[in-house]
């Protein structure tokens, strides 16, 4: 099953985003680590994975621990990876158009639902392996993240919310 590689996928820990994350060929792999080494803090935690076939990819985003709106951004048609068609999921059942967008969002919500000490908005990434499986690709910043077809009007209702109920926990009316 699936494609062999020789490679490694390379990407920092920190949603910093030093370096954007990439797979690293044997051939180029000098190359490719000097340009990790100028960008990247030599105290910075680096996380190394074999290369996995990624089928689709779905963003999610998190407000106070619940996911508020989603979007399918990326799928492998016919080994073909297509990104640009976008698709919003929408957080009711007439917005769940397969079985693999229930499965994402379920295993989203799973995690939103770790209380961790995060901001109080952060995006989830999700995909789906070659093998059918559903992993957590990245957890993000809302602040600096792409929001492909998810929801506007929801995303700026609650980053309102949220920005009003911090602004009054620092500087409450009187």
């Amino acid at each position: 099953m699936g494609q062999q590689y020789n490679a490694l996928f390379v990407r920092p820990s920190s949603g910093h985003k030093t370096f954007t994350g990439k797979v690293f060929e044997t051939k180029f792999f000098d190359k490719d680590w000097e340009w990790v080494e100028e960008f990247t803090d030599p105290q910075s935690i680096i996380i190394v994975s074999s290369v996995k076939t990624i089928e689709k990819e779905w963003r999610f985003i998190v407000a106070d621990h619940n996911i508020i709106t989603g979007s399918l951004y990326k799928q492998r048609i016919g080994g073909t990876v297509s990104s640009g068609k976008y698709r919003e999921i929408l957080m009711t059942s007439d917005g769940i158009y397969d079985n693999d967008d229930v499965s994402a969002l379920a295993l989203a919500i799973e995690i939103a639902k770790i209380k961790y000490d995060t901001d109080p908005m952060y995006t989830i990434d999700i995909s789906k392996t070659e093998d059918g499986k559903f992993h957590l690709l990245e957890i993000g910043s809302f602040s600096c993240a792409g929001l492909y077809d998810c929801n506007p009007k929801i995303i700026v209702e609650n980053a309102a919310r949220i920005a009003t109920r911090e602004w009054l926990e620092f500087y409450p009316e009187e």
